[in-house]
């Protein structure tokens, strides 16, 4: 976890799955699914989506949010550019959300040997009334948690059809890399567009 200039706590982690980049995408654009995937999330609604030409889609959805005893509402824009695999998001400013702000991206690279490497950012500022040491703890959780969901329900799905095909269930090989302070690395594979996008978020 990284304390930006600004106040801001900035999360970046790269993770390795063994598994094809448009499962592990499903995964992380299946927002009606969240609260079953992803410790925390209570609810997540989705009040909006719209289809822009040629190949980005923007979805807006409401979260709801419950850890430590602290309970948030956050309403929450996405915008997932097709042909890049780069998802950024941002809150949804035309509407009021208990966070203060939040910024960042997923991004999914193919691998050559059938893996996907995640790439994931995203810059937090918290409401003041929260105490420090609550707003430390709820960050500290959602750093840990932040990309191994995504890794676990690639390797349900995947399993799953192993199963259903009759096959043997590979083993899995976990890769994980944390990029730590050094969020260029996990930039350099991005797309102009989605690290144009991040880079002009709240973080920064």
């Amino acid at each position: 976890m990284l304390v930006m200039p600004n106040g801001y706590k900035r999360c970046t982690a790269i993770r390795e799955v063994n598994a094809d980049a448009d499962l592990v995408f499903s995964r992380i654009l299946d927002f009606a699914a969240y609260p079953q995937m992803i410790q925390g999330v209570v609810r997540c609604d989705v009040y909006r989506r719209r289809l822009r030409p040629p190949a980005t889609m923007n979805t807006y959805a409401k979260y709801r949010v419950r850890e430590l005893g602290v309970s948030l509402e956050a309403f929450m824009a996405h915008e997932y550019d097709l042909a890049g695999r780069c998802l950024t998001f941002s809150l949804d400013y035309g509407r009021r959300s208990d966070m203060s702000d939040t910024v960042g991206y997923w991004y999914v690279e193919a691998l050559p040997d059938g893996w996907s490497r995640l790439y994931y950012s995203i810059d937090t500022a918290l409401p003041p009334w929260i105490p420090p040491v609550v707003r430390d703890s709820l960050l500290g959780l959602a750093a840990k948690r932040a990309t191994g969901w995504v890794e676990a329900e690639t390797r349900r799905i995947a399993d799953a059809r192993h199963v259903k095909a009759g096959a043997h269930v590979p083993a899995v090989g976990l890769r994980v890399r944390r990029l730590g302070t050094r969020l260029q690395l996990g930039l350099d594979g991005l797309s102009a567009r989605c690290r144009a996008r991040m880079l002009g978020g709240g973080g920064e």
